[in-house]
């Protein structure tokens, strides 16, 4: 066989002619007579072993074979459409293949008239079919698949085979196979010696591998036996501060859980309770200061989660996290904050120097902020201290502002007031106390606005040489050490985390999942579930509040578990204004105002012991609601999130021994889905401060 410049290399004289003769005649006879299908034949060899050859280099997601056949298959194309036959190779070979493409139509007369099995014949499998048979340079090959013959010489004089492509014999296969094997028992031997760091890690490349292969292995970790100095290669992780843990999760120890007539019903017991504290575990309100004991009336002694960081709130600077349950006295820890600010403001003579006072509290929402208002208005009475808010609702002038010694403000306000720059004589300046309330919202769509106000505190820090405390308050958090390194806490003395066992009044959680698809008889069956609850908490003489997602969804629940009672029979459970009920004397006190109402359905749910309320709900009758919410009365109330949250709901409104929240899986805290379960229970917390659960 001869390839276009190869001639030359057809050593053998005749014999080589008449092999060549004998190849073209077992091929049909594409020549009319020997000295003419000769060049043809050699022509067609090497275009055949060319193509191959270049598909082969191409080879990096399909195999050659695959490759091959596309390129036969655009070919056929051709012959009616040249273009689409182009764009086929195109998509076939990439940007990579133009030249192979242009080589493919250069030679498209001859490669049309090969097959696959033509061009098979130029793969490893033939060169190693012929390598063990130990032909010579003129000889033919016979593929073992029953192919036409190969000449050794197309072979040899063909284009480079790619670096890609390896091929082997057998008995190169056997020998790889060989090797393995012992450098599986070097290894073996090098564990069982038991040699050290500086012996036996390199028994790979006493094995002859080249040095490419040994750093990968030494990258890996693979190379040798097991260190003695770090038996379990804790040298070989990532630093520290770019792992991360995930705590397995799962529910709580004592979980109950059973599938019942329509719905899943899981039951999570409360935490254990603390035993009582001792005498000198809590730190009476004798020990502060007199004018700091005016803030506090009516309080003998902190609580346990006060008592536990009155040193660092009271007696130092610190910047502090105090992560607590909610209802478990945070309020009272910024209190202790604020007045260690206040006693540096008090002169030898016990004077205090109101002028140079200031201090910022950030709520979360502007119902918060109004009631913090009220709050440390009244507490910081006896000082004269002027409390003021400042919101989108509320602005103030520049003398306010200056007059005011404790300014309350939402995240988005703070952050556009200190926007501004730190100039002498700001807002931002004057500020030497920041309480951030709260602070888990970090973790919410607010978080970056809250992100902005720490990095901007402590940015005016570093550049004014000035002190400014940050004391940041939350509900429990997985992550408080991390949030604790971001407001620059020192966890030894400023951080303080209190578990569930903590709270006031143990939580005790139950949940129902309701496994029904269509709308209406899902809604049906948890408003069969929602009435269960409800009438086992009325039949004990508490107060029930049942949260929903909408406004209107609080007058459509109230009317379902009212309807539900009436077809039970058990409607006289829910009236408050029975002979017998213990409520009938607040029921009758409020029924005047909840009359002269426009809300209709209140006026109709009222007359069942039913309350709704919900943001909108600002008429005679909501007010009243409000006030008689204030009453240990029985009565139900159907409240939205805003309640829920506490942004509407009177601070001074009884505790609900039982809260229902349905249809949880709606509304906006299905867009927090991994803080669902704290949220709820932060919103359980806030209407069960002194009842159980």
């Amino acid at each position: 066989m001869v390839v276009p410049g190869g001639a030359g290399r057809c050593g053998g004289g005749g014999g080589g002619a008449d092999s060549i003769s004998k190849a073209a005649g077992d091929r049909g006879g594409r020549g009319g007579a020997a000295s003419d299908g000769a060049p043809r034949e050699a022509e067609a060899d090497g275009d055949a072993a060319w193509l191959y050859h270049t598909c082969a280099a191409h080879a990096t997601m399909l195999p050659a074979r695959d490759i091959i056949q596309g390129a036969l298959e655009a070919l056929a194309l051709a012959k009616t459409d040249e273009a689409g036959a182009q764009a086929r190779l195109f998509d076939l070979l990439g940007d990579d293949g133009i030249e192979t493409i242009m080589g493919v139509f250069a030679r498209k007369d001859t490669l049309l008239t090969l097959t696959l099995a033509d061009i098979m014949r130029f793969g490893p499998a033939a060169n190693a079919h012929g390598q063990s048979h130990g032909h010579g340079r003129g000889h033919l090959l016979e593929d073992h698949r029953g192919l036409a013959p190969v000449p050794m010489a197309a072979r040899r004089s063909g284009p480079s085979i790619s670096q890609q492509i390896t091929i082997r014999s057998q008995g190169e296969i056997d020998a790889a196979k060989r090797q393995r094997k012992d450098q599986r028992r070097a290894q073996r031997h090098a564990q069982s010696a038991g040699d050290g760091p500086g012996q036996g890690q390199d028994w790979l490349a006493n094995l002859g591998f080249d040095e490419a292969y040994l750093e990968q292995e030494r990258a890996l970790g693979l190379q040798g036996g097991v260190n003695p100095d770090d038996p379990m290669g804790l040298n070989n992780l990532l630093p520290e501060g770019s792992r991360e843990y995930h705590a397995p999760q799962a529910l709580p120890s004592g979980t109950e859980r059973e599938w019942r007539e329509g719905y899943e019903w899981v039951h999570i017991p409360p935490p254990r309770r603390l035993p009582a504290p001792t005498g000198n575990e809590l730190v009476p309100i004798s020990s502060l200061p007199d004018w700091a004991q005016a803030c506090f009336p009516g309080t003998k002694r902190l609580n346990r989660i006060q008592s536990a960081l009155f040193s660092t709130a009271f007696e130092s600077a610190e910047n502090m996290l105090v992560c607590a349950p909610t209802g478990a006295g945070k309020t009272n820890c910024a209190m202790l904050t604020l007045l260690h600010l206040i006693g540096q403001h008090v002169d030898e003579a016990g004077v205090l120097q109101r002028s140079a006072l200031k201090a910022v509290y950030v709520a979360p929402m502007k119902a918060l902020a109004q009631e913090v208002v009220t709050t440390f208005s009244k507490r910081l009475a006896p000082l004269s201290l002027v409390v003021r808010e400042l919101t989108g609702d509320m602005q103030l002038t520049r003398a306010e502002v200056d007059a005011a010694h404790l300014i309350v403000t939402t995240p988005e306000k703070w952050d556009v007031i200190t926007r501004k720059g730190g100039s002498d004589g700001s807002l931002a300046t004057a500020c030497k106390l920041l309480i951030i309330d709260e602070v888990h919202l970090l973790a919410d769509e607010r978080g970056a606005v809250i992100e902005s106000i720490v990095a901007r505190t402590q940015r005016l820090v570093e550049s004014a040489q000035t002190t400014v405390r940050i004391v940041a308050l939350s509900a429990t958090l997985p992550n408080y050490r991390d949030v604790a390194v971001f407001l620059r806490v020192n966890p030894e003395r400023g951080l303080y985390y209190f578990g569930g066992e903590y709270r006031p009044v143990p939580l005790e959680q139950t949940f129902m999942g309701v496994a029904e698809k269509n709308r209406m008889r899902l809604a049906g069956k948890q408003n069969e579930c929602a009435f269960e609850v409800v009438h086992d908490a009325i039949r004990r003489g508490h107060q029930v509040m049942v949260f929903v997602h909408a406004r209107k969804e609080t007058v459509r629940t109230g009317e379902a578990i009212r309807d539900l009672a009436m077809k039970a029979g058990v409607s006289d459970d829910f009236r408050c204004d029975g002979p017998d009920s213990p409520s009938k004397e607040a029921f009758e006190q409020h029924d005047r105002q909840i009359q002269k109402s426009r809300n209709a359905e209140l006026r109709e749910l009222y007359a069942f012991g039913f309350g709704i309320h919900h943001a909108g709900a600002a008429t005679p009758g909501a007010h009243s609601l409000k006030a008689l919410l204030c009453l240990p009365t029985r009565i139900i109330r159907c409240a939205t999130q805003s309640v829920r949250n506490n942004r509407n709901a009177s601070p001074r409104s009884q505790p609900c021994r039982t809260c229902v929240c349905r249809r949880c899986h709606e509304g906006p805290c299905m867009h927090r889905n991994a803080g669902m379960g704290r949220e709820l229970a932060r919103a359980l917390g806030r209407h069960q401060r002194d009842g159980g659960v």
